[in-house]
């Protein structure tokens, strides 16, 4: 595909934008790797950004404006996916249009429990007074709290929401996390559960491993289980 300026200076940090979007807690022991990773993509929006100024589309969860958006994706980069502002991808705008015009979730007093929260969500929903809102991963340095989703150490009946993205294709035990959710969740409680889809996919888990990265990806969901 052909690079604009804008395109070809985030390339460089295409990969640590990865990271950081698809795990926007990123786990790591180093609070020092975990800043510079961010400094790295705050220098990127700050050269990026102009050269994406325009009208031609609205990102809904940073309410910005802009000519395009960003390429995205592992390997060859889809073209007019990443929001430049707050690198939200098509998923996370569509969830965050979801969760406005078809739930309570701006508007009603909810507790909500998030597993690794996405980065164009992460401050948004903390600074929502309706919520009582707590983050949590697996290990990383800076959620709320440390839980493993096949075995969350809480009490029954605790949550209105819980919201778990891209988490579940990484889980050995998918029936216990699915279990583990539903006993946290009060009744008439509800859950945001999104996964990669695989439209070649005919079964419902895939029997290979998959590796993108550094994340295994250990299970394809077919359109319709």
């Amino acid at each position: 595909m052909n690079f604009d300026l804008g395109t070809s200076i985030t390339i460089t940090n295409l990969r640590i934008s990865q990271h950081i979007n698809h795990h926007a807690v990123p786990s790591t022991s180093s609070g020092t790797i975990l800043l510079s990773c961010c400094l790295v993509v705050m220098l990127s929006r700050c050269l990026i950004k102009p050269f994406y100024i325009g009208n031609k589309v609205e990102c809904p969860v940073c309410g910005k404006h802009f000519r395009k958006f960003l390429p995205y994706g592992y390997g060859n980069a889809m073209d007019n996916r990443l929001c430049p502002n707050c690198l939200s991808l098509e998923r996370h705008r569509l969830l965050w249009l979801y969760l406005k015009e078809k739930t309570g979730f701006f508007t009603d007093n909810l507790k909500v429990l998030h597993f690794a929260p996405e980065q164009p969500f992460l401050k948004k929903f903390k600074s929502l007074k309706n919520l009582d809102y707590t983050t949590a991963d697996l290990d990383s340095p800076i959620a709320d709290l440390h839980l493993d989703v096949t075995n969350i150490n809480l009490p029954d009946n605790t949550y209105d929401v819980v919201i778990c993205n891209h988490v579940l294709e990484h889980v050995d035990n998918v029936d216990k996390a699915f279990s583990e959710i539903k006993r946290i969740l009060k009744p008439g409680g509800w859950a945001i559960l999104m996964v990669p889809i695989n439209p070649n996919v005919d079964t419902f888990e895939a029997i290979d491993d998959i590796w993108v990265g550094n994340w295994g990806i250990f299970r394809s969901y077919k359109k319709r289980v």
